[in-house]
């Protein structure tokens, strides 16, 4: 069979292709053997994550087991097939591809009929803003750094106005296209310097089991789409340094790099400090100088993601540096006060709420970072023996040793939501390394039930404790309402008490509300709400005070405050992700009770306020009367 590129490793014909010699011709030209097992494989599980989320809605004792099964059902073959090293170069992208393409769908039919997750409802008020003002770069009340990064919306609202789709479904057409472009990239980077397309499937394999990118990376939010084009430009520039370069790839390189800046800024941060990585490692190792005829340099690259990420964030977007640089600022001191033994560790495998995980929850989400972590030094040794001459290789192996430093990170409670979020980028190194390791010889072992049989209870466990450690129990499938549970809090009565402020008091009012009533106003309503991170705004006083007293009376005043929202549940539930109104609530500790209906009746007994909705668990009052000039 012919080889893909110059020193690819040549996959024996699959067995079921030796039928006759007339059938293995037209396979081996087609290379697509085991594609349709793979995709009607994939299709099975992907109707039993399908069911799983209809018997969660019914509250159904079998929906979780089922949820499990289907995803070990939807990646477990792929990894058995990459391993038994049978596969042509076509047939492993075929399955990788697949493999994305399934895990998105699993994401997308948890909540089908609109954005429910807190990010997404975030980006849609951009998108709705572009589709009503026709401009860009509008205001943003719920996220201020969105309209200044606006590629996911500029895209997905370019589509709809092409195609007549509504704004969700034009969403899942851009996000199912951007898997594809992620899944491709990853393969043809990996492939690019490892000269292996097995080894390349399986870095893609691995890089599918990272805790972000079954639901956060399949989500209507820009490091969705970011991740994509990063990833694009990492594999044209790999394929233009190892095949020379042609006309059409630097035209490609530069939109695409400009597209992920103007998309998001961590993802379009962390391209340019790889290609920086890229660029320094090549020069240490000398590999221009060892070769004849040497190949592009990866450094004008660098200098032009860096620097147009760093000109957009200045020039165009310095919102950017405030949201992005306190959260850093205190992450990495809790981190130094951690060391010291000044600060106390986080309790992982434990909600705000103060719920704690199963057991067998917490044997497997354990489970998953120990074979990771157990693998990874095997992998890296790997890597060392045959790519050590690769500066690719070399930075990616720098990213998989972030990996054992940000579980650390994990142990404080800023630094556990930084390092959650950096799974999507330290897996490119980990995948690879790994997948070095798999593929260090043909052994037949990798053919024999037994070694089958701990390869796929490895893979469940890594694929299910990703899942574990990187979304909350309350969050994988839909079920009953609860308080301050993003997706699980999003209800009709909500949606319908926001679209009536919108019809009957009109757009752009100054509202307050809790954590999820104020998104939903904010979206559904098009109000004008208060960002609960203004160090100004104290939300949690203004509806927990038994009285309008002179600070809820200036907070009204000072920033224009027409209505606000009360919802009756805050009074019978606790807030599943630590507070009801904003974070600055944890810093006096989860609360134990939910909030007092005391808080919430004041609204009822001061004369100068105005009901102007209720339908029975959300009202609506008019407190501009409360926003007289009070003195100190």
């Amino acid at each position: 069979m012919g080889r893909g590129i110059v020193g690819m490793e040549t996959a024996a014909a699959p067995p079921v292709a030796q039928a006759t010699p007339r059938f293995t011709a037209l396979v081996a030209r087609l290379g697509l053997t085991w594609v349709p097992g793979l995709a009607l494989q994939t299709a099975g599980a992907f109707f039993l994550v399908s069911l799983a989320n209809m018997g969660a809605r019914a509250e159904a004792p079998w929906a979780e087991g089922l949820f499990w099964l289907g995803l070990a059902l939807l990646y477990v073959p792929v990894g058995l097939a990459l391993l038994a090293g049978r596969m042509t170069r076509s047939e492993v992208i075929g399955a990788i591809v697949i493999l994305g393409v399934g895990m998105f769908l699993c994401e997308a039919v948890t909540y089908p009929l609109g954005p429910a997750s807190f990010d997404e409802l975030l980006h849609t008020r951009t998108a709705q803003d572009v589709i009503e003002s026709g401009r860009l770069f509008g205001s943003n009340p719920l996220l201020p750094v969105s309209p200044y990064y606006p590629g996911l919306e500029n895209v997905t609202t370019a589509l709809r106005s092409l195609s007549q789709l509504d704004l969700w479904p034009s969403s899942i057409v851009v996000l199912g296209i951007g898997r594809v472009l992620f899944m491709l990239s990853i393969f043809l980077f990996v492939e690019a310097f490892a000269t292996s397309s097995r080894l390349a499937g399986l870095a893609a394999l691995v890089y599918a089991a990272n805790p972000r990118f079954l639901y956060f990376d399949s989500q209507f939010a820009y490091e969705s789409l970011g991740l994509p084009l990063a990833a694009f430009v990492l594999a044209t520039v790999a394929m233009r340094s190892r095949q020379g370069s042609s006309r059409l790839e630097l035209p490609a390189i530069v939109l695409a790099t400009l597209a992920c800046v103007v998309t998001h800024p961590v993802t379009s941060a962390m391209l340019g400090a790889f290609l920086v990585l890229w660029t320094v490692a090549r020069l240490i190792l000398g590999i221009a100088r060892r070769r004849h005829r040497p190949s592009p340099s990866p450094v004008l690259v660098a200098l032009f993601a860096v620097g147009a990420a760093a000109a957009w964030a200045f020039l165009v977007a310095p919102p950017v540096l405030d949201y992005l640089g306190p959260p850093v600022t205190r992450a990495t001191t809790q981190i130094i006060e951690l060391v010291s033994g000044e600060a106390d560790t986080r309790t992982i495998f434990q909600s705000a709420s103060g719920e704690v995980a199963p057991a067998w929850e917490r044997i497997v989400g354990l489970g998953s970072v120990a074979v990771l972590t157990a693998l990874l030094p095997f992998g890296l040794l790997e890597a060392w023996r045959r790519y050590r001459h690769s500066p690719v290789a070399w930075v990616m192996a720098i990213v998989a040793l972030g990996y054992p430093l940000a579980l650390a990170g994990r142990l404080s409670p800023l630094g556990a939501e930084i390092a959650a979020r950096t799974p999507e980028f330290l897996f490119l190194g980990v995948g690879f390394c790994i997948a070095a390791f798999l593929t260090r010889r043909r052994s037949p072992e990798w053919r024999s039930w037994r070694w089958s049989l701990l390869v796929a209870g490895a893979a469940t466990v890594v694929l299910i404790g990703g899942v574990i450690v990187g979304v909350p129990r309350w969050a994988r499938l839909p079920g009953r309402y609860l308080v301050s549970a993003d997706a699980r809090s999003l209800e009709p009565n909500g949606i319908a008490a926001a679209r009536w402020a919108r019809a009957e008091l009109g757009p752009d009012h100054r509202m307050v509300g809790d954590r999820t009533n104020r998104v939903l106003m904010g979206v559904y309503g098009h109000q004008e709400v208060l960002l609960a991170n203004n160090s100004r705004v104290n939300l949690s006083a203004f509806y927990r005070s038994f009285a309008f007293g002179a600070p809820q009376r200036r907070l009204v005043a000072e920033q224009r405050v027409q209505f606000a929202v009360v919802d009756l549940r805050l009074t019978m539930l606790l807030p599943t992700v630590g507070f009801y109104f904003q974070k600055q609530e944890l810093d006096a500790g989860s609360p134990i009770t939910p909030l007092r209906a005391a808080g919430l009746g004041k609204f009822d007994t001061e004369p100068l306020l105005d009901r102007v909705f209720d339908n029975g668990e959300i009202r609506i009052y008019d407190v501009s009367s409360l926003g007289q000039p009070v003195s100190p």
